[in-house]
């Protein structure tokens, strides 16, 4: 057991260590992006963030934590979850496709379209549960 607790203490620490480097580099990133670009330029480009960020919320549909809970898993098991986190990746590509022309509409901002379009390919290379 105490193996097991000394595993749990490194798992913590590179998890925290892994998910503070990333913050303080996208603020870094976002501090830079800040300085080199015009003030509304920088707004239309936190606006695709936060909608590709929504998205990829909705996107996950928990499936990593199933395998986890799982005792044991099967290769069909993982083949089949392969597959519907690339169909999920795909079809949030198209929706956020979909979505983007009546955003720039409701923001007002129709230069956005391409931008959204570039970013949701994203989905389909790397879905939200992989």
């Amino acid at each position: 057991m105490n193996d097991l607790k000394k595993l749990a203490i490194k798992g913590f620490g590179w998890t925290v260590l892994s998910a503070g480097s990333n913050a303080v580099l996208t603020f870094v990133v976002l501090i830079i992006m800040a300085k080199l670009i015009e003030p509304v330029e920088f707004g239309k480009r936190a606006l695709v963030v936060v909608l590709i960020g929504i998205t990829n919320i909705f996107g996950q549909f928990g499936i990593a934590q199933a395998i986890i809970q799982k005792d044991s898993i099967t290769k069909k098991e993982l083949d089949s979850i392969f597959w519907i986190n690339v169909i999920i990746g795909v079809a949030l590509f198209f929706l956020v496709n979909i979505v983007a022309k009546p955003i720039s509409i409701f923001y007002n901002q129709s230069d956005i379209v391409p931008l959204v379009r570039i970013a949701s390919i994203a989905f389909i290379f790397q879905p939200p549960n992989m």
